[in-house]
């Protein structure tokens, strides 16, 4: 009798240990998946944190290509890919300059990109594999980036090469002088969908230098009649009860917040 009820003891222990490991394996209190430990999992948010995502959103194009400030819902396949392009270089420079190589004149001309009387001055390299990384950073491992050559401005372009990389040089050309004027306000962020989405919202106009005419969008097909450029700025910040917000969407994905979309916030 006495060994019957040990028997049976044994098979309860048994029995509650092996619940209690399969509870535990199904909830994932390991938190490798879980929610339990957020800040073991984000990346800290900060107004400084925030400040650097924005900053992956330029204010303007001086081509006045697609941006994230179209009068639409706008997503990664609606820019531009010199915008796309150019986002990824910006960041380089000012964030990751060690991807920056060295190059000279003599490669460019070596590569047909320059002939000897051009008047073109060798900037720096970068290669495929750090500018793509830095691409899909900013804007999500899914996307496909262009591999084009591309103007960063009238007088500075980088050329593609096939599998090697973009060769950046500058031109012996006047800087352009801009004919718009571009203001935005950072207004506030919004930690949603926990702790997956962040949204940014922020006011903007463009307006024209040599009149009073303004815009809510970068394209300039959306006329502001409330705010106007007048000789003495345009002073946007107080002025934001008559001035278009958006919002821009970054997704939290592989360890980072990449940019998703931009879209209007209907005005009040």
């Amino acid at each position: 009798m006495e060994k019957k009820k040990i028997l049976l003891w044994s098979v309860v222990i048994v029995f509650v240990v092996g619940f209690v490991f399969l509870f535990v394996k199904i909830f994932s209190f390991d938190n490798k998946d879980g929610n339990q430990e957020v800040d073991a999992y984000y990346p800290k948010i900060d107004d400084d944190f925030v400040d650097a995502l924005y900053n992956y959103i330029p204010s303007y194009d001086q081509f006045g290509r697609t941006t994230m400030y179209g009068f639409a819902y706008t997503k990664y396949q609606n820019l531009a890919f010199d915008v796309v392009q150019e986002i990824i270089y910006n960041y380089i420079i000012h964030h990751d300059e060690f991807k920056l190589l060295s190059l000279t004149n003599e490669e460019l001309i070596a590569k047909g990109i320059a002939g000897q009387t051009d008047g073109i001055k060798a900037l720096h390299k970068i290669s495929l594999e750090d500018f793509e990384s830095v691409g899909k950073l900013i804007f999500g491992s899914n996307e496909k980036l262009p591999r084009t050559g591309f103007s960063i401005s009238n007088k500075i372009h980088a050329q593609y090469i096939d599998e090697d990389g973009y060769y950046v040089y500058e031109k012996n050309l006047p800087d352009k002088e801009m004919d718009f004027i571009v203001e935005r306000v950072y207004s506030k962020y919004v930690i949603a969908n926990n702790n997956n989405t962040i949204l940014i919202y922020d006011y903007y106009i463009k307006c024209e230098k040599d009149s009073t005419k303004c815009y809510d969008d970068e394209k300039k097909t959306k006329p502001n009649n409330y705010i106007k450029n007048n000789q003495g700025g345009i002073y946007l910040k107080n002025k934001l009860q008559n001035a278009q917000q958006y919002m821009h969407t970054f997704k939290f994905e592989n360890g980072h917040y990449h940019w998703y979309s931009s879209e209007l916030v209907s005005k009040k």
